[in-house]
């Protein structure tokens, strides 16, 4: 059978088991690479918890040169594990990407259109949150 197959006709357990030990040596090998590149990525980054009643602001998508980069503050109302439910300028309720969201500092040199939130009636408690 040798001349057929160029090998033996059964398997040598040694062999079996030689290669359950390469392999399991090259799983472990791969858990501990994607632990140091997941480690690497993330050695930077800020997470930053959002709490229902603090202010954000949501950033302008497609804006031009001279736009506002961002528009708000806004009031969180709901918080998920990607995003955030807020009050829009309709007074309606936007839910919003994490990715879109900065916090909202005070005293942050910010332009907001007072007579617009006022026309729309959507003052909600931002003022009393500014003033603190």
């Amino acid at each position: 059978m040798k001349l057929v197959f160029s090998r033996e006709k059964f398997i040598l357990i040694d062999d079996v088991l030689r290669g359950n030990k390469n392999l399991s040596k090259s799983i472990e090998n791969s858990a501990k690479q994607a632990e140091k590149n997941k480690e690497e990525i993330n050695k930077n980054r800020i997470d930053i918890k959002y709490d229902i009643g603090d202010l954000i602001l949501i950033k302008n998508e497609n804006c031009s040169k001279l736009d506002e980069r961002f528009r708000g503050p806004f009031e969180v109302l709901e918080v998920y594990e990607n995003s955030l439910k807020v009050i829009n300028e309709n007074s309606k309720e936007e839910r919003v990407n994490i990715k879109r969201v900065s916090p909202f500092k005070k005293g942050e040199d910010v332009m907001v259109d007072v007579t617009y939130l006022k026309q729309n009636n959507f003052k909600r408690n931002i003022n009393s949150k500014l003033s603190k």
